[in-house]
């Protein structure tokens, strides 16, 4: 068994990484046990909740608390979250309507075990800035079309990624291949930690390696002993890539989804959060 499998310090440093960077350029909300970070203009598909790091005494009311929240902006309450941290989230937020959408495994990586493999292909690597807006634009419509959409609504991340580079909290690598971004990485960086996430290759250019080489290059790139820890939600097709990295399991990430309330919700914070 590998030595950080449930290692329940890594897995308390990759939550503190998850509160913070699920918050970074978002409206928070904080209600018993959960931070509620909406995308400025409440897009759905940019708003999460998740643990604060103290376990609610009422996790019933903690949840309709949560729900509270999204009701306020119109949207579907969405719930992130390391399952091995609360198992008893999922029983409860499923007693109140809840459903599952993902689970995945939680995969780390160290700066101090193996070491990303070398790819003489990653001085190709593009790590553009805040300002490198027409790159940036091809790399989000790029990602979505690898996840199956047409590109249109690729822009809505823009102005939370760039304020991410602009504050050196996101990196984004992407791989050029004769004039065109086929294949990208983001890092997000938070409480010490980094996510591997957004990890997408054009449809027409798979099975070529070029995830291995965008992702191997933004590890050299972003991780050093004074930001050692990376880690990723894997979907399962997936694995072997990250295996091959050096990422190892130590739990599993579980997203809920839950009911539209009508109800009003607590106002958002003045101020950043308290992470732990």
């Amino acid at each position: 068994m590998c030595r950080m499998q449930h290692d329940p310090t890594i897995l308390r440093r990759i939550e503190a990484g998850l509160r913070t960077t699920a918050c970074f350029g978002r409206v928070v909300t904080h209600v018993p046990g959960f931070l509620v970070a909406v995308a400025p203009g409440g897009a759905a598909g940019l708003a999460v909740a998740v643990p604060d790091g103290v376990e609610p005494r009422d996790l019933g009311a903690a949840l309709a608390d949560v729900e509270a929240v999204f009701g306020r902006y119109g949207i579907e309450p969405a719930l992130e979250y390391v399952e091995e941290r609360h198992p008893t989230l999922a029983p409860s937020a499923h007693a109140r309507g809840w459903r599952t959408g993902m689970t995945a495994p939680v995969m780390a990586w160290s700066h101090s075990g193996p070491t990303a493999p070398d790819d003489d292909r990653a001085s190709a690597v593009l790590f553009p800035d805040s300002d490198d807006v027409a790159l940036l634009e091809a790399y989000l419509r790029g990602q979505s079309r690898a996840y199956g959409g047409d590109g249109g609504d690729a822009l809505a991340w823009m102005p939370v990624l760039r304020a991410g580079l602009a504050a050196g909290t996101v990196v984004v690598a992407a791989l050029p291949v004769d004039a065109r971004i086929v294949a990208g990485a983001s890092v997000q960086i938070g409480a010490g930690v980094g996510e591997l996430a957004g990890v997408w290759t054009l449809p027409e250019a798979r099975r070529r390696g070029h995830a291995d080489t965008v992702c191997a290059a933004a590890l050299r790139r972003v991780f050093t002993p004074d930001l050692p820890l990376c880690w990723l939600s894997a979907a399962p097709a997936a694995t072997g890539l990250y295996q091959r990295l050096g990422f190892r399991r130590v739990g599993t990430q579980r997203n809920l989804t839950g009911p539209l309330p009508e109800r009003s919700a607590p106002g958002p914070q003045s101020g950043p959060p308290a992470l732990s």
